[in-house]
């Protein structure tokens, strides 16, 4: 079963001031999502999680690609949900189409 809703997807990029100091630099999006059914208990355990600030967003699988401008990277790494700032543990593939990828994504505390 799938929820319908939005999601704001963070990008990030590691640049250099004009210092030459590293600096990160992020690009966010909001776009639609569907929130799936969570994992068993047994899966969250195992990786020493909680279950209840993990949550499973269903995207379009190109969201899920790196984003290259100007020769600067940037990379999926965070997603605010519901007003709440979620790390992206992992994409997982969807078993029936290659169209959508799965963010298992945990709750920043």
């Amino acid at each position: 079963m799938y929820i319908k809703s939005t999601v704001e997807l963070i990008y990030q990029g590691l640049s250099v001031d004009e210092e030459g100091n590293p600096i990160n630099v992020e690009i966010s999006k909001n776009v639609k999502c569907n929130e799936a059914q969570t994992f068993s208990v047994n899966y969250y355990n195992s990786q020493q999680r909680n279950q209840r600030t993990s949550r499973n967003l269903v995207i379009p699988t190109y969201l899920t690609e790196d984003i290259c401008i100007d020769g600067l990277r940037y990379e999926l790494m965070y997603c605010i949900y519901e007003c709440k700032k979620y790390r992206v543990k992992s994409v997982l593939k969807m078993r029936n189409t290659r169209q959508q990828m799965m963010l298992d994504i945990d709750e920043v505390r």
